[in-house]
């Protein structure tokens, strides 16, 4: 009867090796995959990093109509986000950042000076 425990217990952990070099090799295979997918990726931007881009026009979250050289360098924080407005994910990115924006807002009219010295950059 030990005999036959004895094996069980060898060929238990000779198939836990085995299963432990197959994972390995999967592994080993899926980074693979992800380096020929980032090579074989397109450019999303026609522009080279560092490059000036002339001006855009903008719309701020009020619904407001600017060129990116007015919004930008007047003294005011500004995040730029360019979004295709075909895209249903950019479309939810936006709506969050609306909500936060309006949640500073809010939070600012409450604490001015609180807010002047946490929006200090």
């Amino acid at each position: 009867m030990h005999g036959i425990w004895l094996i069980a217990f060898v060929v238990q952990w000779i198939l836990l090796a085995l299963l432990a070099v197959l994972f390995a090799g999967v592994l080993r295979y899926l980074a693979s995959l992800q380096e020929k997918l980032q090579l074989a990726a397109p450019l999303i931007s026609r522009f080279e990093l560092g490059e000036q881009v002339g001006a855009v026009d903008v719309t701020d979250l009020h619904g407001n109509q600017a060129t990116s050289t007015q919004a930008i360098g007047q003294g005011r924080n500004v995040l730029l986000l360019l979004l295709s407005p075909k895209c249903g994910s950019c479309k939810t990115i936006v709506a969050q950042i609306t909500e936060m924006a309006r949640r500073l807002t809010k939070w600012c009219r409450k604490t001015p000076r609180s807010c002047r010295m946490a929006l200090r950059c």
